[in-house]
């Protein structure tokens, strides 16, 4: 009896292996992977003041991030959003970065990276 189970467990997992090698070597093969890694021209321009954005909202020994260059990327009429108790809540630039503004002159903030989690961009 144990023979049979580990005859049968060796060949579930000689199975898995080469089903996981064989979508290792599909997946790279794939036309849509050198698309999703390789953006456009055009979708990097719209993308630059996401991840100019993102690097410098940063709080790192002691230096703070450069507001009003967070600002300029923005237009005027720009909201940020965030869900709070199933609620979406919208308010401006100014609005939205104060609280982290705040909590940086005061000390309570003194170390502050955020990243992009996923994103999409859509050019029409």
């Amino acid at each position: 009896m144990i023979k049979f189970f580990k005859k049968k467990h060796l060949l579930q997992r000689t199975f898995i292996t080469q089903t996981f090698v064989f979508l290792v070597v599909f997946n790279s093969c794939s036309e849509h992977k050198s698309s999703v890694l390789k953006p456009s021209e055009e979708v990097l321009q719209i993308r630059k003041p996401v991840l100019e954005l993102y690097q410098n909202l940063k709080v790192e020994d002691g230096k703070a991030p450069n507001f009003e260059f967070i600002y300029s990327l923005f237009t005027e009429t720009a909201n940020l959003g965030y869900v709070k108790e199933d609620n979406l809540i919208l308010k401006s630039p100014q609005e939205y970065f104060s609280g982290m503004q705040g909590g940086i002159d005061s000390g309570i903030v003194k170390l502050l990276h955020e990243w992009e989690i996923n994103g999409e961009t859509a050019h029409f």
